[in-house]
């Protein structure tokens, strides 16, 4: 199933460069988490609430189970299936405690933080582009949080397309180290010119 996932994205999102398809990718789990697990919660809460009589059979059953039977060999009842049945009504009562408090508070509906998700995407994006072209008289620090965001834009991108994650993502990201200078025009011609023959 996650193979197939990845496929279809990688199918959908081929053609957009690398930082908007990790804004993309980041802005539905957002969304997905945001709006969606609030609204989950709620109705679970609400379930533990109407489910208290089946939590409360569930739990007791066994113990009923235990003791008819250890009725029926020593004719007495354990004294455990009374701290039994003290601790299932107790893990009920926390059952119900903790649906209610789930329903309040998930009950209002949940504003979602569109601005700063929207400035969140646009900075990948700014900084996958720009971090490239920093000059060397901007501080490392500054430079090497721009090489870190590029990586691990690039590291979800991969983790994305192939489901794995990897330290060394196969996408090519920008680096903030400069490139390596070409060889002077100087020894470039002296790795040209021909060597004297030793023979007479």
């Amino acid at each position: 199933m996650l193979g197939l996932t990845n496929d279809l994205w990688r199918a959908g999102t081929a053609w957009l460069p690398v930082p908007v398809r990790v804004a993309l990718f980041l802005m539905l789990v957002l969304v997905i988490v945001a709006l969606m697990l609030p609204a989950a919660l709620k109705y679970l809460g609400r379930a533990l609430q109407i489910a208290q009589p089946a939590i409360k059979a569930i739990l007791l059953y066994p113990e009923y189970l235990f003791t008819t039977a250890y009725r029926r060999v020593l004719g007495r009842t354990p004294f455990a299936s009374l701290e039994y049945d003290r601790v299932a009504e107790a893990v009920v009562a926390l059952a119900v405690r903790v649906g209610i408090s789930l329903e309040r508070a998930f009950a209002k509906r949940f504003r979602f933080p569109w601005k700063l998700m929207i400035a969140a995407c646009a900075l990948i994006i700014v900084v996958w582009y720009v971090q490239p072209a920093l000059p060397r008289s901007i501080p490392a620090a500054f430079r090497s949080i721009g090489a870190g965001v590029t990586l691990q834009t690039a590291r979800v991108d991969s983790w994305v397309n192939s489901g794995q994650w990897t330290d060394t993502p196969r996408v090519e990201y920008p680096s903030y180290d400069m490139p390596v200078p070409s060889p002077s025009p100087t020894s470039t011609e002296a790795m040209k010119k021909p060597r004297p023959s030793k023979r007479p």
